[in-house]
């Protein structure tokens, strides 16, 4: 109860003084920051009086030094070798400031190098090439001449001897533009070759170069030009860069070796795995006739006509597997061709695409032979005992299945039917309800496929008719993704653009999708079916049916033997083989054996052997290719069949390398040879020192000569077109003009000059694509030969070594900045800044005394100044404390409430320590800080006022440190008395609203005129 009277009491009194304790508060704050100003005044004039001192003292030592030097009648002083010594220093600092403006200039022209040598291995490394080569590979169509469709109007006009004039020029330019296109080409070639090593290097090959290095060296020195760093980076530019020594040159050498000893160790790996098939090519060369005629006929094959391919009428008596089996090894036919034709570079690329498409081919095949191997030994039996055993997981899923296929808005073989024809008739798109139909069941048998392993059951493992479901699946998704490499592998074939057979191909790739869909859900049905069937129909054993009884191994053998269960099968995989493979095979092996015989080389032209069978092989061969439009359209009768002969050299002569390897041991290979190729370009300058090196393909001199002529042609090229351009473009406005002034008046003109105007338009663009294409590349060929010039030894790289070299040469040997102090000290250098010595007027007597007479008025000024800023001191101490009076008011004032507050402040201070209390109130504070906060600014304050009344008395060093000392402090100070009287406050509860949002607002004021007085 007393606590409570205590704090009652306290609150009322708080309450009835708060108007006039934040009115205190508020005047004391305004007298503190006046309080603030005036010690920045003061602090301003000491500073002043202080500068105006030090100015008047450095004039005494130069009047000081002056008067000496005119006493030295034999002019003996130091001061008069001023000027010589003068002329030292402005020739250091001359020489200095040109090595910082050259640095600084090869620092930026290195800055822009790298960047574009950064560019230019990007887009060397990155796709931007291939949009280039897309463009390039495309015709160059200019259409017809300009002014064609006005030639009448302009010669009726006057103007034939000008339409003349501009068609030739326009004919020039055009064969210009052509042979631009091809130099485009071959230009391109070049720097392809380029990417294909350029690749191989990091990605921070752009930094190992000497441009690069050097702008970290030369920031080094722009920073600091200390003797100590020159030499430092001298010697390391000296190693660096200097010419190779014979050490380093006989270990780049063994590391070459190395290199390339184990790349013949990986080739003769891969030399090892090819053994097999030279043996074989021996012996057929050693074996005659015979072995020429076992290789004629299989050619024969590959030569075999669309209408009796290989992949036909795979269905007959015997069975489609055999067929199946027999087209899968006629296939592997065209495997022997390649080793034949290894020297021919470019040209096998199709071969090879070929030979990709004959092994996605080959897969499928195999997997449909998988797939009955599985039905026969795997599937049929594991269905047979589920179903004796009266498996409920699996007559569940058949349920389901017939089920999903009765549910179909068409019928099973209706759907297969009409996909089968839609794929035979390019022209016809299937039915949108085929298509809808086909689609309902595929995604409800993926919905059957996925319930498998989700739902009630998801803790359950599959059963083992869902694991025979999910297998089939998997056998079918396999056939499905190799038939889709192989179409759009096929795509990318150019021979079969304009000569097809088959109507499978990329664009209906949806379509054959979706049948291999529907045949899977056939197949699927058609196992269990005969699984079935078997079930029902085996004979009964002691007058029992055969249901019931486990499936054991006797009855396998039973089990195959039943035509009626195994034939369905087979005819579904039959069908499949006929419908999606029927066709490419052949068409593939035909284009092989045309690629073959159309681009053997010329260096295999001999004589025809007179061996049997070989005469056969070269008419039918020859009759074969007389009937093909592509080969037919591309070489007359003779060169075909000069080529027919050159082939059966090779095939009779078997003298050429065998090229087909293991992937693995070709890749370690490859990946060696590079490895070789990369030592060789990045150490060629050094390998070039040893007499007979022999350089792997692709040669760095090789790439970067055939790049530098090319960018040559290139750039003079460039230089007549837009020559010719500009002519053009001269006489185009005359003509134009004349044509818009007759289209005025003459309405059929304007339809002529439409046409003319499009000409022009058309032209312009195809100009201009042009010429940006060829400003590409000349940059990109810039950047790359300028790169590889300044990457390794070149004669380029030579001349920059030797500018840069020179450059710390000079850095070195400059006088440094102690040697500029040591030639003329700071009150030298003020005299001659004050009166700079000429060739007319040196350094002298007379030269002294008008210096002595300037130094001397200057010393008056200075006195003046300084009489006037002690002046303004002394007036800043009175006015600084006339400041401090209303400061020492307010405290009073200040004090008087605190006292009449205080009994009651040190009775809840009391029991706050009685109760260990130490936070009352809402807002967090007790009297007992409030006491001791109340204690320290008391405190604090009075010694500002101590300090400022003592400072008059001091001298102006001791004032200045006293009141810089002060002047730090103040915003603290009114931030610790504004928490003060707001503590005060929020100790007296309760308080109204109003109160606390008044003294919350007060505040913020307070804050933001504090901000305002610190800025």
């Amino acid at each position: 109860m007393e606590r409570e009277a205590t704090r009652s009491l306290f609150s009322s009194k708080v309450a009835e003084l708060k108007g006039e304790w934040y009115n205190i508060r508020d005047e004391l704050y305004q007298a503190l920051m006046n309080l603030k100003d005036g010690i920045e005044e003061c602090l301003g004039t000491i500073k002043k009086k202080e500068d105006v001192s030090q100015a008047n003292e450095h004039f005494s030592k130069q009047l000081e030094l002056l008067q000496a030097a005119l006493k030295d009648k034999a002019q003996k002083h130091p001061l008069f070798t001023l000027q010589d010594r003068w002329q030292e220093v402005e020739q250091i600092d001359s020489t200095r400031s040109q090595i910082l403006i050259e640095i600084d200039k090869r620092m930026r022209d290195g800055q822009r190098f790298y960047l574009q040598h950064k560019l230019a291995l990007d887009t060397v490394r990155g796709q931007q090439l291939n949009a280039v080569v897309a463009y390039l590979s495309k015709p160059l169509d200019l259409g017809q001449q300009t002014y064609v469709t006005a030639a009448g109007f302009l010669q009726r006009a006057g103007q034939g001897h000008l339409v003349a004039q501009y068609e030739k020029l326009e004919q020039e330019l055009n064969q210009a533009v052509h042979q631009r296109r091809k130099q485009l080409n071959h230009c391109m070639e070049k720097l392809q070759l380029y990417c294909s090593v350029a690749v191989k290097f990091p990605e921070n090959f752009a930094e190992q170069n000497r441009i690069y290095v050097w702008q970290g060296w030369l920031q080094q020195l722009y920073q600091d030009m200390n003797p100590d760093i020159c030499k430092r980076l001298l010697q390391q530019f000296q190693r660096e860069y200097s010419a190779p020594s014979a050490r380093q040159v006989k270990e780049i050498l063994a590391k070459e070796i190395q290199l390339a000893r184990a790349a013949t160790k990986a080739k003769g790996v891969l030399k090892e795995t090819n053994m097999r098939g030279k043996v074989e090519l021996q012996e057929m060369a050693s074996g005659g006739s015979t072995r020429v005629e076992n290789l004629h006929k299989q050619l024969q094959k590959l030569l075999q006509g669309s209408e009796d391919g290989l992949y036909k009428n795979v269905v007959v008596k015997d069975g489609p597997l055999v067929k199946l089996e027999d087209s899968l090894h006629a296939a592997e036919n065209i495997l022997s061709l390649p080793p034949l034709l290894a020297e021919i570079q470019d040209e096998t690329k199709p071969l090879e695409k070929i030979l990709q498409c004959i092994h996605f081919i080959n897969s499928s095949i195999d997997q449909l032979l998988l797939l009955f191997s599985h039905f026969e030994q795997l599937w049929l039996p594991e269905i047979v005992e589920l179903l004796q055993e009266g498996d409920r997981s699996l007559q569940s899923t058949i349920g389901i299945l017939n089920d999903l296929i009765k549910d179909c808005p068409m019928g099973l073989q209706e759907m297969i039917t009409a996909m089968e024809l839609s794929l035979q008739s390019a022209a016809d798109a299937p039915q949108i309800t085929l298509v809808e139909a086909c689609h309902m069941l595929q995604a409800k048998y993926q919905s059957f496929l996925g319930s498998f392993m989700t739902g009630s059951k998801s803790h359950l493992a599959p059963t083992q008719a869902e694991n025979l479901i999910l297998d089939l699946n998997e056998h079918f998704k396999l056939i499905r993704d190799n038939l889709e490499k192989m179409i759009l592998s096929r795509e990318s074939l150019e021979i079969l653009r304009n000569w097809r057979t088959t109507l499978i191909t990329s664009e209906n790739l949806a379509q054959v999708k979706d049948l291999l869909f529907l045949y899977q859900v056939q197949f699927t049905q058609q196992v269990l079916r005969a699984a079935q069937q078997y079930v029902t129909n085996k004979p009964k054993e002691n007058g029992t049916s055969s249901k019931g009884k486990r499936y054991n191994s006797q009855s396998k053998q039973s089990l195959h033997n039943q035509t009626a269960v195994m034939e369905p099968v087979k005819k579904c995989i039959g069908r499949i083989a006929q419908k999606m493979i029927v066709g490419l095979g052949s068409e593939l092996l035909r284009c092989a054996s045309i690629i073959t015989v159309a681009h053997v080389i010329p260096e295999m032209r001999s004589s025809l052997p007179a061996v049997e069978g070989i005469a056969g092989f070269v008419e039918l061969t020859q009759e074969h290719l007389m009937k093909t439009t592509v080969t037919n359209n591309s070489k007359s009768k003779g060169e075909l069949e000069d080529a027919v002969k050159e082939l059966v050299d090779a095939v009779y002569g078997l003298n050429r390398t065998s090229g087909v390897g293991d992937a693995d041991v070709s890749g370690v290979g490859e990946s060696s040879g590079g490895r070789v190729v990369m030592m060789q370009w990045l150490y060629e300058d050094v390998l070039l020192t040893e007499r007979n090196f022999r350089f792997q393909h692709p040669a760095r001199t090789f790439v970067m000569t055939g790049i530098h002529r090319e960018y040559q042609q290139l750039v003079v090229m460039d230089r007549s077109i837009s020559s010719m351009l500009e002519k053009m473009v001269a006489m185009q406005g005359g003509i134009s003009q004349r044509l818009k002034w007759a289209a005025g008046a003459n309405p059929q003109v304007s339809e002529v000059l439409k046409t003319v105007e499009s000409s022009l338009e058309h032209k312009t663009t195809v100009y201009q694509l042009e010429a940006k294409h060829s400003s590409q590349l000349t940059a990109l060929s810039s950047a790359i030969l300028h790169f590889e010039a300044h990457r390794t030894r070149t004669s380029e790289a030579i001349k920059s070594d030797a500018a840069v070299h020179d450059l710390f040469k000079r850095c070195d040997t400059s006088p440094s900045s102690e040697a500029k102090a040591l030639c003329v000290s700071d009150l030298e250098v003020s005299l001659v800044t004050m009166r700079p010595p000429t060739q007319e007027k040196p350094i002298n007597a007379k030269w002294i005394r008008g210096l002595i007479d300037l130094v001397k008025k200057k010393m008056a000024e200075g006195e003046k100044l300084l009489s006037a800023a002690e002046v303004e001191v002394n007036s800043g101490k009175d006015s600084l404390l006339g400041k401090l009076e209303p400061v020492y008011g307010k405290m009073s004032d200040f004090h008087n409430i605190v006292s009449e507050v205080k009994p009651h402040l040190r009775s809840l201070a009391q029991e706050e320590d009685d109760n260990g209390d130490g936070s009352d109130t809402e807002f967090g504070e007790s009297a007992k800080k409030f006491l001791t906060d109340y204690r320290d600014f008391s405190e604090d304050l009075a010694s500002i006022v101590k300090q400022v009344r003592r400072e008059k008395g001091e001298n102006d060093a001791n004032r200045l440190e006293m009141l810089s000392d002060l002047q730090s402090k103040m915003p603290a100070f009114a931030d610790v008395m504004s928490r003060i009287f707001d503590s005060l406050v929020f100790l007296a509860t309760p308080l109204t609203t109003t109160a606390v949002e008044e003294n919350t607002t007060n505040k913020k004021e307070r804050s933001t005129a504090t901000g305002e007085e610190n800025t």
